[in-house]
């Protein structure tokens, strides 16, 4: 027992340490990008902001966690747990409320909470999750690459601004017969990973790499398990959720007078720039999100206060969003349906 009481100790201790560390990071990184800001001026350029617009953000971005709290339930149809929508939205918002705290801790949060309230196993739940997580990634990416493709200009600014990118990319033309020595290097390479496949199948490495992408396509695969309706909601909330994260930026553009000309595609630029800072493990991407935001926004031709303002607006109005509904969801779970922890079986997976 005192082993046991000493594991989850060092256990509980480490992942306190993690925490304050990773707080802290954030906390500098924030400090380091609003000391040289008058705050007083800061209070009275956010005062003219439209308000209304910015609650708007907050709408839609509640709507795409309601989406996500549907498009779970749809996912767990065929795996016989019939979940009301509004018990999987409170779930769904539970995860993103212990996300601000403890970063990559809402996914198993959120499925912990349905097991509360549904006895859904954990396992099975948390299944469903890497599933609809893997095709999320995919759509990342391919957002992702097209923003990339579209606004390179200004994604080029951007990455000259800190690595000089404009140097490498002339040596890069100017050297392109090495891309013919990779190419051969590359055509050995395959030949030595075919002559030597057998061992390289029995590496540990090897065993790891090949269980995590057999993950993420068994999970991209589970959509096919759902019927033809199913199928045609799921995508239709996966896009109305995608579709919201790109609006909650964009309308927010209208807030202020001096972002309100940028482009829908700037919206795209500052929704992934903005999910890189979200993906950065600081608790609520706090510090890293505005720096990301702000300097997209800096590339588009924002100078650099209304850009820390509007990187101020944004994560402010999403963040106060999750705690104040997260929190009342997480109480109104618990106080109607924490003790019930009533099951919802289908007779059949299909159904």
């Amino acid at each position: 027992m005192k082993a046991h009481n000493f594991i989850f100790m060092n256990s509980t201790l480490k992942k306190a340490l993690q925490f304050s560390i990773s707080l802290l990071i954030g906390i500098i990184f924030f400090y380091f990008l609003y000391r040289n800001v008058d705050t007083a001026k800061m209070l009275e350029d956010l005062s003219k902001a439209d308000y209304r617009i910015i609650l708007l953000s907050m709408a839609l971005g509640c709507l795409s966690h309601w989406s996500r709290g549907v498009r779970w339930t749809i996912a767990l149809r065929p795996l016989g747990y019939k979940v009301q929508k509004r018990k999987a939205f409170v779930s769904v918002m539970v995860g993103y409320l212990m996300n601000i705290a403890f970063p990559r801790a809402g996914e198993v949060a959120r499925c912990a909470f349905l097991k509360r309230t549904d006895n859904v196993p954990v396992e099975t739940s948390f299944g469903s999750v890497i599933g609809e997580r893997a095709l999320d990634f995919v759509l990342l990416v391919s957002i992702t690459t097209f923003t990339f493709l579209v606004e390179w200009d200004i994604i080029k600014g951007f990455l000259d601004k800190y690595a000089d990118f404009g140097i490498y990319e002339q040596k890069f033309y100017d050297n392109i017969w090495l891309l013919w020595i990779l190419i051969v290097l590359g055509v050995l390479t395959l030949g030595l990973i075919y002559l030597y496949r057998k061992q390289i199948r029995e590496n540990a490495f090897v065993i790891k790499i090949q269980a995590f992408l057999g993950g993420l396509w068994k999970g991209i695969l589970s959509i096919t398990k759902l019927n033809r309706k199913q199928q045609v909601f799921y995508i239709l909330h996966t896009v109305i959720i995608w579709a919201c994260y790109h609006l909650m930026i964009y309308v927010l553009f209208f807030s202020i007078d001096a972002t309100s000309d940028l482009t829908v595609m700037a919206g795209f630029t500052a929704m992934v720039m903005a999910g890189v800072g979200m993906v950065i493990p600081i608790p609520g991407g706090i510090g890293s999100f505005h720096f990301f935001v702000q300097q997209t926004l800096i590339a588009y031709g924002i100078n650099e206060t209304t850009a820390l303002d509007f990187a101020f607006l944004g994560h402010t109005g999403q963040t106060v969003m999750v705690i104040i509904v997260g929190g009342i969801s997480a109480a109104i779970g618990l106080y109607l349906w924490g003790g019930k922890s009533v099951v919802s079986k289908q007779s059949s997976v299909t159904s």
